[in-house]
């Protein structure tokens, strides 16, 4: 469930029902029988020519022995947006994110970097950059590459998506 936006703030909760409850044994998570609970808070704002965002989460999975948590911000003006994002999950790893996109008229180009810290693992670098095009409103098309590396492997991803909003 996602509330309307009050004065700037939003707020967002979600439940998923243990793996079982409807008979098949879904693998939502690693465990059996687990139940998923989550929360998040935003707000949304202006300063003269700037806007800015900012957020954060929580989720609990029954099994997991220490929830997750989740904040992040954004700032625009003139057609950039600059964003940054930091998650601790369930224990196991922490993840950053940092991105920046320009757009102007139908196109956006955006590059970002996210680096993973796992548990027992070496580190994940990831370097991204993409751009879109507005096709109609609610209608763009995108084409990306990214980098991995952890030190181990190396890969390289390309994609191209649709998107369609209504």
């Amino acid at each position: 469930y996602q509330t309307p936006s009050f004065y700037g703030f939003s707020a967002g909760a979600s439940y998923i029902a243990d793996s079982n409850s409807d008979g098949a044994n879904d693998a939502y998570y690693a465990a059996s029988g687990d139940e998923a609970y989550s929360l998040a808070l935003r707000y949304d704002g202006a300063f003269g020519d700037v806007s800015y965002a900012v957020a954060g989460g929580w989720l609990s999975i029954d099994s997991a022995s220490d929830d997750s948590y989740n904040v992040g911000g954004e700032a625009s003006y003139a057609g950039f947006t600059l964003g940054a994002y930091w998650e601790q999950n369930l224990d196991a790893s922490n993840d950053y994110a940092v991105g920046l996109a320009y757009a102007t008229g139908p196109w956006t180009v955006a590059g970002g970097y996210s680096l993973i810290e796992e548990n027992g693992a070496p580190d994940t670098d990831t370097f991204a950059g993409w751009v879109t095009y507005a096709l109609a409103p609610g209608v763009s098309t995108s084409a990306g590459v990214a980098h991995s590396d952890n030190g181990v492997e190396t890969g390289y991803n390309a994609m191209a998506w649709m998107s369609l909003n209504f």
